[in-house]
């Protein structure tokens, strides 16, 4: 079963003095496999940020 997770980054601090926020959307492939198959989920493979597995 696939299922779609949408992630948004949230980062806020202090730039040269200043409060600053930002958030933008990102993506990345987690491969995890459950029940029945496994007593427990496993995550076997996690791409780098922004570079899902095609």
């Amino acid at each position: 079963m696939n299922k779609l997770v949408e992630v948004r980054l949230h980062r806020a601090g202090i730039w040269e003095g200043r409060e600053v926020t930002d958030q933008f959307d990102v993506a990345f492939t987690a491969v995890v496999v459950c029940d029945p198959t496994y007593p427990q989920c496993y995550l076997l493979r996690l791409s780098r940020l922004d570079e899902p597995l095609r």
